[in-house]
């Protein structure tokens, strides 16, 4: 019996009744069908013929069209593709056309949203998030509930179930029906097919003939020696593993690899490993087209090639399957790859928890708070454009350049009216003399306009008195309109943001420090004697007491404060000031040695979030990790605590005391991780317990002396 093949369509299909039937075609014209291990959606089209254009429905733009497609002998159907359009189009010669992708476009096209669960079993939980999403059918490999697991938006659906169940060395993917199966790769099973020529002549029925044969072997991406650098905590781990296959080779690439997660040399020996393991991944990959033999090949199961021809005669695993279907008759393309070489078996990293350096701020009530005019504008700005500098120190020196520049007003270099939209014809609408003609005369800025009074140079604009025509231009962009008088340079938010891009780049390339930072501000301004003496201005009015930089950190205590959980918001004053500071800090990156201002170790952390309440000398000063806990043990000012009795504020030990953390509340700390990393928020169980100290009278009426050191908790 001739094969054929069939689709099913699920869409609205006219009618008074405007709902999702079911369409039966007896005849599809032809077909592609991809099935693969190694993408997330697999792909798929059919054309039909439909020269009475009965389908035509199928175009309108909110129908949406679903399809499984058949083939097989009469009796014999088996289910080829299942899933959803993502392109329907017609053709001259009458032929509806489609476009899609299996089941699982529906999980790679949506966003995980921010989560955090503990005790989650991926089997449970894929199928309640499919379920959502409206997936129907599952066949998940039950395996052992992750502690925790937590997604930040950053990912999709897809993305993270399948770093899910790659924690527990399994794969995910969707079968031609529908289903979506979560499971082992089958490399241990026996050849499912056999391709090309046996040996025993006898043997051929059963075997498939090769039409055609496309060998590719990589060379490019073979790693020779695999260098791993880690991190534990403040001590750092390396290991170097090469590899002997390709000993006797001329090239052999060395890599250098950093590595979060890794704690000692054995780890990192490991992850060399795993590395020279993923550059041999797919390095051979096979492709085959063979005949149609009455059944569809799929992809995950093993297959024997022998081509004596090409010197080929072993096993492989079929990563993936191309089935065409069409007048011409019915092929297949298969792709083979290496056992145990075919997938890569790399476990995605986790997401970090890294939200801006702002972060406690919350932008109404910190704008409100702060102030000033256009407090939106100024916070705005700084939040995207203070790079490496502390955002207080950005947003303050924003401050105090607009109050030099223009008093916080809207006009032209030299004073006069605030800027205010064109007239409408000759009708007064600031005055008897507002008219067109006036209106221009206030506001002309341009270098070639004679109305300018700094005519043949450019005048100054805005609020930050944008001078350089490329920072006007930019101003406008921003505010989504051009001109001399009334683009988006007289929007005070859109001129603030080109200003504060104006400074960022004159702060580039100066090591971060309040000093380099007004020398910033200098170049701001320009160069000179003048240029000089508006840095020290604008110093005076940020750092002056109480100056912007003191209103920028009160208002940001306060929108803390207001956004802080019940339990932070109920702790002592210094305790908040402690956790806002390292909170602010979120998102600087780790350089050992470093306390502040933009980069931190762990124990740098610490002593800076405590300094900057004065309490740096309180808990010993500038110390190690291993420091701080013998300080505490000595006649320092801290004492230990049990982990059941954890508050904000407390110092946490880790690793053998070679790292440590600020206790923040339900089970986080704030913390600077390592080489490579920023600081975050991370749950204590990402650490190994170490033990816990408080600084002597941070919470009122504390016990003079806690655990005694030599007692386990």
């Amino acid at each position: 019996m001739a094969w054929k093949t069939h689709a099913v369509l699920h869409a609205d299909l006219g009618g008074q009744k405007k709902k999702i039937r079911r369409l039966a075609l007896p005849s599809v014209e032809s077909y592609s069908v991809d099935s693969a291990m190694d993408t997330d959606s697999d792909s798929w089209s059919i054309e039909i013929g439909d020269p009475a254009a009965e389908l035509i429905e199928l175009l309108r733009r909110d129908n949406e069209v679903r399809c499984n497609i058949f083939g097989g002998e009469s009796g014999k159907l088996e289910e080829l593709q299942t899933g959803f359009a993502d392109e329907v189009g017609y053709t001259e010669e009458g032929t509806l056309v489609i476009n899609g992708r299996d089941v699982t476009c529906l999980a790679t096209d949506s966003v995980a949203e921010p989560r955090d669960v503990r005790h989650v079993s991926p089997h449970k939980f894929v199928a309640k998030r499919g379920r959502a999403l409206g997936m129907t059918e599952f066949k998940l490999a039950r395996v052992k509930p992750l502690p925790e697991f937590y997604t930040d938006g950053s990912e999709t659906e897809w993305e993270s179930w399948y770093r899910m169940y790659r924690k527990r060395k399994m794969w995910l993917w969707s079968e031609p029906n529908g289903i979506l199966r979560a499971d082992l790769l089958h490399y241990s099973d026996d050849p499912t097919y056999y391709f090309g020529n046996p040996k025993n002549p006898s043997a051929k029925k059963n075997w498939i003939p090769v039409e055609t044969c496309e060998f590719r072997s990589n060379k490019q991406g073979r790693i020779g020696t695999a260098i791993v650098i880690g991190q534990a905590k403040d001590i750092g781990t390396y290991n170097r593993v090469a590899d002997k296959t390709i000993a006797h080779w001329v090239r052999r690439p060395i890599q250098i690899f950093q590595d979060d997660d890794v704690r000692n040399s054995s780890e990192a020996r490991q992850t060399a490993f795993e590395e020279i393991f993923e550059s041999k991944v797919g390095a051979i990959e096979i492709t085959i087209t063979v005949p149609h033999q009455g059944h569809v090949i799929r992809q995950n199961k093993m297959a024997r090639l022998r081509l004596p021809e090409l010197d080929i005669d072993d096993v492989f695993f079929v990563v993936g399957t191309t089935t065409i279907g069409g007048p011409q008759g019915l092929i297949h393309k298969v792709r083979l790859r290496q056992k145990g070489f075919a997938i890569s078996r790399r476990v995605p990293d986790d997401p970090e928890l890294v939200t801006p350096r702002s972060a406690g701020i919350i932008g109404g009530v910190f704008a409100e708070a702060l102030g000033v005019r256009w407090s939106d504008g100024f916070v705005t700005a700084a939040k995207e454009f203070h790079g490496p500098w502390p955002f207080d120190l950005f947003l303050a020196g924003l401050l105090g350049i607009c109050d030099k520049e223009s008093s916080f007003h809207n006009v032209r270099q030299g004073g006069g009216p605030e800027w205010y939209k064109k007239p409408s014809g000759a009708t007064p609408l600031h005055g008897a003399t507002n008219t067109i003609g006036a209106w221009h005369e206030r506001f002309a800025n341009s270098a070639g306009n004679r109305l300018n009074p700094l005519y043949p140079y450019e005048a100054g604009v805005g609020p930050m008195q944008l001078t350089s025509v490329s920072y006007k231009i930019q101003a406008d962009k921003y505010g989504g309109r051009t001109g001399e008088y009334d683009g988006g340079r007289w929007i005070p938010e859109a001129n603030i943001r080109a200003a504060a891009g104006a400074l960022k780049s004159k702060l580039q390339g100066l090591p971060v420090s309040d000093s380099n930072f007004f020398l910033g501000v200098q170049r701001y301004n320009g160069a000179g004697p003048a240029a000089v003496a508006y840095a020290k201005d604008v110093k005076k009015m940020v750092m002056s007491n109480p100056g912007y930089l003191g209103i920028v950190r009160n208002a940001i205590d306060q929108a803390e404060a207001a956004g802080a959980p019940a339990e932070i918001k109920n702790a002592p004053q210094k305790i908040r000031k402690i956790l806002g500071y390292a909170e602010r800090q979120l998102g600087d990156p780790y350089v050992w040695g470093a306390s502040g201002p933009s980069s931190f170790d762990c124990s740098g952390l610490c002593y800076a979030a405590y300094a900057s309440q004065g309490l740096g000398d309180n808990i010993g000063g500038r110390l190690s990790t291993y420091g701080y806990w013998n300080h505490g043990h000595g006649a320092g000012g801290l004492f230990r605590v049990y982990k059941n009795d954890l508050r904000p504020g407390d110092l946490i030990f880790f690793n053998s005391l070679t790292h440590m953390a600020i206790y923040y509340r339900d089970n986080m700390v704030i913390v600077a991780p390592h080489t490579g990393d920023v600081v975050k928020k991370q749950s204590i169980t990402a650490n190994t317990w170490y033990g816990a100290m408080r600084l002597k009278g941070l919470w009122g009426n504390d016990p003079s002396q806690g655990i005694p050191p030599n007692l386990p908790e």
